[in-house]
């Protein structure tokens, strides 16, 4: 089993998800939910490793929802929760790649 690390920006995003769409980010915490009970979260069907990236996996959440996340030894880092409805204005996914398990770069 991976350890799964929620940084605190990722917190903030779900929280943000959770007054506006209750029901997907009732779906993502079940997602995150079952990347932390998976023997190894990267062989759900719901996983692609991203391409151009050595260690980057992303898990679909529905229809609008990806989970990115960073494989380092035995722990899985979530990075980026992204929302396709929303074009991402301010930020883009290598920021987020960027930044520490505290959500600084």
């Amino acid at each position: 089993m991976y350890n799964i690390l929620i940084p605190k920006i990722i917190a903030k995003y779900l929280n943000k998800i959770a007054k506006d769409d209750k029901e997907n980010a009732i779906r993502i915490l079940f997602a995150i939910e079952n990347l932390e009970n998976a023997n190894d979260p990267f062989l759900l069907k719901n996983c692609e490793k991203m391409g151009g990236y050595e260690n980057i996996y992303c898990w679909k959440v529905g229809q609008h929802y990806r989970i990115i996340g960073e494989k380092i030894k035995d722990t899985l880092t979530l990075r980026f929760i992204e929302n396709l409805k929303e074009e991402n204005k301010y930020f883009s996914i290598e920021d987020f790649l960027k930044k520490d398990k505290y959500g600084n770069n």
